[in-house]
Formats: C-alpha cells, structure tokens, sequence
C-alpha cells in the first residue's frame, strides 16, 4: 500500500483516487522518503534529496566519506590548520575578520603598518652621530673613546721563536667596572671587574703608551713626581735572573740587562674597617 501524496490517508491496492480527498493516487512504484519526504522510486536504495537509505541508515555522502556533516568541520578544520602552519612557516601575517561580533570564518591578510620615515630619519641622524673610534688597532680605538684607563699592566714576553716579544696590556676601567686586555695592541678580552668603593686615588697621571721595553730606569724615572723616593729591590743572583725592580708613586716597574720588561700603576685605596 501507498499513502496519498496530498492528504497523507492510506491507499488500496489499485486506487487512482484516495477516497479520503480525491486527490490523484501516485504511481505505485513511487514512495516518500522516511527523512525528508521527498518522492523516490520504491527500487532506488538511497534518496536522490537527502541521501538517507530507505532502511534508515546515516547519509550515502557521510557513509562514504565524503564531506558531510560532522566530517566537513573536521575537514576544515584540518585544512585551517595547514594553512596556518604554511603562513607561520612563511612568516605570513594574518589577521580574523569579525562581523557584527562573530567570526565569518575567512581568513584575511594584515596590511603591514606603515613605516614612519621621521623616526627612520631621527634614527639615522642619531647613528650618524655617535663616534667612530679612530686608531690602527683595538687598544688606539678603547683609548680614543674611553681616554686614558684608570690603571693599567704591561709586561713583555716572548713566544716561541718569535724575534720580538710580545706586549701584553691589561687596561683598568672602574667607573665602567670594565678591564680591556690586549696582545700587541689586539684585543683579546673585556672582562668586569669588581667595584672598587674605597679606591681614593687613580695613577691616572701615567699614559701607558709612555712605556717601551727599550726604556731604562734613566728614562722611567723621569715620569715620576719624586723620583727619588722609589724604592728598589734587586732579585736574587741564586734565582739565575738578573731583574731590578723600582715602586714608587704609584707605580711599578721591572727591569731586566735589556730594558722595561713589566709595568704596573696602583691605586691608593682606602683602609678597610
């Protein structure tokens, strides 16, 4: 039997009229979907509409794998995801549009913020100014832009083979609690240095590009406020090295038969409590 397509009354076998509305009866081989209603032929396994089996089963579009229903969201959401890992990767910006406080869901590119050419310009005037050290080596730049260093080493040894020895300097900043050291006038480390609170006063009147190994005590001495009051001390023959060393004014300095081999400048510090 077959209901009517107007009324909904059930069909005799046969009728081409429903007794109930007189509305014409449907051909026999055409039925109404169990989901939604629409007509479909009593030999079709699925309908044409919606896709629901006439036994009541989930979609033929779901059913298969196709982008139905819950798989759509999961579909596009996965879509979604490589695509935003693709622009993270590629160091897209992207920007989620909203309209009237919900998200439409399209994806939109950010406008780039402009560039502000005045603060660009006042920044290329600023790097402009700052100094360019000028020197042939790392030690003649520290001391173009810093001055003369509060306190300073040299010595002199050699290396190897070398004919020269090499100059060693370690150049002594406490307002910057910095040390600058330097092998023939290339550096080769900046280290800090503690705060020296109870230092009273600096051996700045000493230069270091004043000492030369070739210097004898002769032309040291010269240097010092009081030559006179410099203390000697000569090494021991026994230790098989003929070095004499004078301290006086702040400053230290060891001789050996061929000139100026260590040079050191003390500050004065304060007693400790």
């Amino acid at each position: 039997m077959s209901a009517c397509s107007s009324c909904g009354q059930q069909l005799r076998e046969g009728a081409k009229f429903c007794g109930s509305c007189g509305a014409g009866a449907p051909p026999q081989d055409i039925q109404a979907c169990p989901n939604c209603g629409a007509r479909v032929q009593a030999e079709w396994v699925f309908c044409g509409s919606c896709g629901q089996s006439a036994a009541g089963a989930r979609p033929v579009a779901e059913s298969a794998g196709m982008p139905g229903g819950a798989n759509k969201r999961r579909i596009l959401q996965a879509s979604l995801a490589a695509g935003l890992v693709v622009l993270v990767a590629a160091g897209g910006v992207f920007a989620w549009r909203s309209l009237g406080g919900s998200d439409d869901g399209t994806l939109h590119f950010a406008a780039p913020p402009k560039v502000d050419r005045d603060i660009v310009a006042a920044l290329d005037q600023r790097f402009a100014s700052l100094p360019h050290p000028a020197g042939e080596n790392d030690r003649d730049q520290v001391r173009d832009l810093m001055g003369i260093p509060d306190a300073f080493i040299i010595s002199w040894e050699s290396i190897g083979a070398e004919p020269e020895p090499v100059r060693y300097e370690t150049w002594f900043y406490y307002e910057l609690l910095s040390a600058f050291e330097f092998a023939d006038g290339q550096l080769i480390s900046n280290l800090p240095i503690d705060d020296e609170e109870a230092v009273l006063l600096l051996p700045r009147q000493y230069d270091p590009s004043s000492f030369a190994r070739e210097l004898d005590w002769k032309a040291v001495s010269a240097m010092l406020p009081d030559p006179a009051s410099a203390a000697t001390t000569t090494v021991p023959e026994e230790l098989g090295v003929a070095l004499t060393a004078y301290a006086g004014d702040q400053l230290l300095v060891v001789f050996d038969e061929f000139g100026l081999v260590y040079v050191e400048t003390i500050p004065l510090r304060g007693q400790t409590p």
